[in-house]
């Protein structure tokens, strides 16, 4: 088997796998020779089943299957050996794997590829955190949240919703970008008051209940946080249909009320706010650490010239757009205004495009470089996060992202947040260098 290779740019190639009649007639012989020691056919004891038999019922299947195994095989070599990446896998159709006259096999396929990248300069950044300020209203705002949800909630039998109500619902979420999760989520507590569906900031929460009766389907569109356990869908818009099975009217408590210190363990009303606001400090630690982070990003792409696949970059221009159009459309905006405000962010989404394409591909060259690897216990623990915050199984949630053929995307997820982090130390150790300097000098 032969893999050749012609580079016409930095991000184009020329691939061209080949397959020999000899090569193709070897290892379809040993195919046959397996299968005849496993195929069960009457009149045949297991085993004993002629090769010419097996070869003249099962060979052009067998023979298919082969060219495809053998074509993948001498292609995943070739690029692990001429370390190539294609930006996306080829599809490759069964005629394009059909053998020649003589047997032979030859597939070309002209691929965009990642650009080589020696990344250099990861293991140091100056970078000034921004800086985080905790105001009292900010507890004041969370201690009211505390208090709405230990509120009392009494059912209304009948009648309409009305602003400030709590509704119980089942939720179906669609993003977007096409994708769904694998099923409904039971029984979410939508707070109409608070402007939350299922403890997500959710402005059309707050509006487009009043008047739903139960058995009602009210959709809202909400902005998944930076904290969403999935990192493809953070700051993504979720269209999610809200099916109205219960409204309850809320009697707010007494904060000073010893039934409500009780429920979060307090003594007093000074103590849980001393408790929230060393919540919110630990929240506010976690979105500072996520801006190093991008500016850790931005100062890599600074230090390296990164060419971008042309096609590879409209077409995912085009899919933001398009994500874009439909969430405006989602939120009820005139189709004028849609192309409006798609045409003058043109120019921010290219480059909001071409910004993460170059971050994806520094962050994965840096963790092959560093051998980042993500372990099974790893990813066990990421879907276990997933399904407790979606209240799911986390086997079904896995099932569900291998049947759509999103592992890999999780997985690759993973890793980059794991040299993201990498970055962030590395940035925190320099800082702690040029602070130990400075004081010896």
């Amino acid at each position: 088997m032969a893999f050749d290779v012609e580079t016409t740019s930095a991000t184009q190639a020329t691939v061209r796998v080949s397959v020999s009649p000899d090569a193709f007639a070897q290892a379809l012989q040993a195919e046959i020779g397996n299968l005849s020691q496993r195929a069960r056919i009457p009149g045949f004891r297991p085993g004993k089943v002629p090769k010419s038999l097996v070869a003249k019922r099962f060979g052009d299947s067998v023979g298919k299957d082969l060219r495809r195994k053998l074509f993948t095989d001498a292609f995943q070599a070739g690029l692990r050996e001429r370390k190539l990446h294609p930006v996306e896998p080829p599809m490759v159709k069964d005629e394009d794997l059909a053998p020649a006259a003589d047997g032979s096999m030859s597939v070309q396929l002209e691929l965009e590829v990642i650009p080589h990248i020696e990344p250099t300069g990861y293991d140091r950044f100056s970078v000034t955190p921004p800086a985080m300020e905790l105001k009292d209203e900010d507890v004041e705002r969370e201690l009211e949240g505390l208090r709405r949800q230990a509120a009392d909630a009494a059912e209304i039998a009948d009648g309409q919703t009305v602003a400030g109500d709590i509704v119980i619902a089942d939720l179906q979420l669609a993003f977007v970008d096409g994708t769904t999760f694998p099923n409904k989520l039971e029984n979410r507590i939508i707070d109409t008051g608070a402007g939350l569906c299922d403890g997500v900031a959710c402005d059309d929460a707050k509006t487009k209940f009043v008047g739903a009766k139960r058995g009602d389907t009210v959709r809202v569109s909400m902005v998944l946080p930076d904290a969403f356990p999935v990192e493809a869908h953070r700051g993504k818009t979720a269209a999610t249909d809200c099916a109205v099975k219960d409204i309850r009217r809320v009697t707010l408590p007494d904060l000073a009320a010893p039934e409500f210190l009780d429920r979060f363990k307090a003594k007093d009303l000074d103590e849980l706010k001393a408790h929230l606001r060393e919540r919110l400090k630990q929240v506010q630690k976690a979105q500072q650490d996520r801006a190093v982070e991008e500016l850790c990003v931005d100062q890599l792409i600074e230090r390296h010239a990164v060419a971008l696949p042309a096609a590879f970059v409209v077409r995912n221009v085009e899919a933001e757009r398009e994500r874009i159009r439909r969430d405006l459309v989602n939120r009820g905006a005139p189709p004028a205004d849609v192309e409006k405000q798609l045409l003058e962010q043109e120019g921010r989404i290219k480059a909001d495009v071409e910004r993460r394409i170059r971050e994806a591909f520094l962050l994965d060259r840096i963790a092959e470089k560093q051998e980042v690897q993500v372990s099974t216990q790893e990813l066990e623990n990421q879907f276990m996060l997933m399904a407790r915050s979606w209240q799911v199984e986390p086997q079904k949630l896995f099932d569900h992202f291998q049947s759509q053929g999103m592992l890999p995307r999780v997985v690759e997820d993973l890793r980059r947040a794991k040299v993201r982090r990498q970055l962030r130390e590395a940035a925190a150790a320099t800082e702690s260098g040029q602070q130990a300097g400075a004081k010896a000098s």
